[in-house]
């Protein structure tokens, strides 16, 4: 064994024994303060009754937050707020993925049976164990979006955040990162299905009409889908709002995922709303202003229904010439 790879070695280790320190001090301190807020009785004496779908249908009332997006919408930082608190158990894209699986439900290759099957696997061992731990599970992933008339079906006490971007904005970061033009992700990326009326237009379509077709599509089904809940069971707002950190948004967002016995301090939610986790740091397209009249027609044409639906003016050609 080389210096080089001894010495990536011996850090490995140590840091690797940092991190098991570090995460049980963490999830000691945690348990003592989630106790120490929470009023409520501990549900882990109950909880493998509750939480077991064969003897018992209590699992009906358990209430994972689900957050609905097209992506880019600050989720990962989402994720991060979230964290602060004692109570709830926040998650980003965790194991096991949804990519293919959510790609392959909304694109109408899986029977929905079937699809449910499956997604009771993907997903019960991770609500059901935050249940039984006392949190509340909460997850962020932008494939949500896709599986959302699943996951009510599976988990009917759910609740669902939907949250939206400046549509521009989005499109922008999307070809930044090379939305359908190659992106390792491209591959569950959707597309319209033959019986929607873009089908046949796709194969003309530009990369950046893609890109904002994909925009319309996620939200316009968000909407749709929101519409059939109850008011209890649902929160909307867009990401330009979220990122106000204002106290009359972030207060009512930890009431409605069920931490009302604990708002972190604003100065903690400063300091985690003032970095952007997983901002696009690479890529180049060019900013709204500086898109050709051809651009904002083609992109105009597919996202204004949604975008006026969502109180986004549209841009025009006098205002970026």
């Amino acid at each position: 064994m080389s210096f080089k790879q001894q010495s990536l070695r011996r850090i490995r280790n140590f840091l690797y024994r940092h991190l098991r320190s570090t995460l049980r001090r963490f999830e000691q301190a945690n348990r003592a303060l989630l106790r120490s807020v929470d009023e409520h009785p501990s549900p882990i004496a109950e909880a493998p009754q509750i939480t077991n779908r064969q003897t018992d249908d209590r699992w009906q009332s358990i209430q994972p937050v689900w957050v609905l997006s097209t992506g880019r919408t600050g989720t990962n930082t989402m994720t991060e707020l979230f964290k602060l608190s004692p109570l709830i158990d926040a998650f980003h894209e965790p194991a096991p993925e949804l990519f293919q699986f959510s790609y392959d439900y909304f694109m109408n290759q899986i029977d929905r049976s079937d699809a449910k099957q499956m997604l009771k696997y993907l997903r019960d061992e991770l609500v059901f164990r935050s249940y039984r731990d006392g949190f509340i599970f909460v997850e962020t992933n932008n494939r949500l979006a896709y599986i959302a008339d699943l996951l009510l079906d599976l988990y009917p006490s759910s609740k669902f955040i939907h949250v939206y971007r400046n549509p521009y904005d989005f499109i922008r970061s999307g070809m930044r990162r090379s939305y359908y033009q190659g992106h390792m992700r491209d591959y569950a990326r959707i597309h319209p299905i033959q019986s929607e009326p873009d089908h046949e237009q796709w194969k003309t379509y530009t990369a950046i009409q893609k890109t904002a077709w994909n925009w319309k599509r996620v939200n316009e089904y968000c909407l749709n889908f929101m519409a059939t809940l109850p008011q209890e069971q649902k929160m909307s707002f867009s990401s330009e709002d979220f990122f106000e950190a204002d106290p009359s948004l972030t207060d009512p967002l930890f009431n409605f995922i069920g931490s009302s016995d604990f708002h972190p301090p604003v100065s903690d939610i400063n300091r985690v709303m003032g970095k952007k986790h997983n901002a696009q740091k690479r890529g180049q397209f060019s900013k709204p202003s500086n898109w050709t009249d051809q651009q904002v027609e083609q992109v105009n044409a597919i996202i204004a229904p949604v975008a006026a639906t969502l109180e986004y003016p549209l841009i025009s050609d006098e205002s970026i010439s």
